[in-house]
C-alpha cells in the first residue's frame, strides 16, 4: 500500500513533489494510516443534529457560512 493510497481512502487529495507511489512496509503502512486516520477523525467535528431547534440553528449557520 502507498502513502497515496491511505491519503485517498480517507478523502484527502496531495499535491507535492513527494513521492507518494513509493510501496511501504507492513509496519510503516500500518503507522501512517493511523495518522491519516486520526487527522481525519479529527478534521470531521461534530456530527449535525438531527432533529428541533438546534438543527434549525445548524442549518442557519452553515447556510450562512456558504457550506
Amino acid at each position: 500500500m502507498t502513502r497515496k493510497d491511505i491519503l485517498k481512502k480517507y478523502g484527502f487529495s496531495w499535491m507535492s513533489n513527494v513521492n507518494l507511489k513509493e510501496e511501504l512496509s507492513e509496519q510503516a503502512a500500518a503507522e501512517f494510516e493511523d495518522l491519516i486516520r486520526t487527522l481525519a477523525e479529527h478534521n470531521r467535528g461534530p456530527e449535525p443534529p438531527e432533529t428541533g431547534w438546534k438543527k434549525q440553528m445548524y442549518n442557519q449557520f452553515m447556510k450562512g457560512a456558504g457550506r
